[in-house]
């Protein structure tokens, strides 16, 4: 008889505790990379040309001439595209956001954080590209990352949420002129 109520009286517990995973479960489509050398890199550059109306980017280092490159001509066939930085990216060495400045497409620092730490790729509000890689050449070179791409769209749009939580507090990056002056970029509508 101790026993059963013991049992009961523990069930009861565990039923009114918070479920284990807040946020659901969906149905998802993956595709795993490692580094170094695991073709990281060729698989976000495929993902980023593979878009047909809409990239949504957040890096906390970005340096990758390849994932440029890609983000640029997205942008001149036509995708939306937006990137968002981390505030500290400017004085970084080397960097890609004075080339995206001025291939004309709209990049953001997030003055928010201590850190906007961040890697995440949103292609079509469908497809999204996360993991502990960073959008630098070494982390295809010589770290160990992993990159993980997702193809679920109710998990794209819980990416797409976050991902406009933090476009509401990023201010829009400008190129510094020889003088120190800047040319601010207006934000664009999501």
């Amino acid at each position: 008889m101790k026993h059963i109520f013991f049992c009961l009286v523990h069930a009861a517990a565990l039923s009114l505790a918070a479920p284990a995973f807040a946020s659901p479960f969906y149905p998802t489509e993956a595709a795993v990379f490692f580094s170094p050398n695991g073709g990281a890199e060729n698989a976000i550059v495929r993902s980023i040309d593979s878009a047909k109306s809409r990239i949504r980017m957040q890096a906390f280092l970005f340096s990758n001439k390849e994932i440029t490159g890609a983000l640029i001509r997205a942008h001149q066939r036509g995708v939306k595209v937006d990137v968002i930085i981390d505030k500290k990216m400017p004085k970084k060495k080397p960097n890609t956001t004075e080339d995206l400045i001025e291939a004309g497409v709209p990049t953001f620092f997030d003055t928010a954080h201590r850190t906007a730490h961040d890697k995440i790729i949103i292609v079509d509000d469908d497809i999204v590209l996360t993991g502990s890689f960073n959008f630098v050449k070494v982390a295809e070179t010589k770290n160990g990352e992993n990159l993980l791409i997702l193809k679920s769209k109710p998990l794209a749009e819980e990416y797409v949420k976050n991902w406009e939580k933090h476009f509401t507090h990023s201010v829009p990056a400008a190129p510094e002129k020889e003088k120190g002056t800047e040319v601010p970029l207006t934000k664009t509508q999501n």
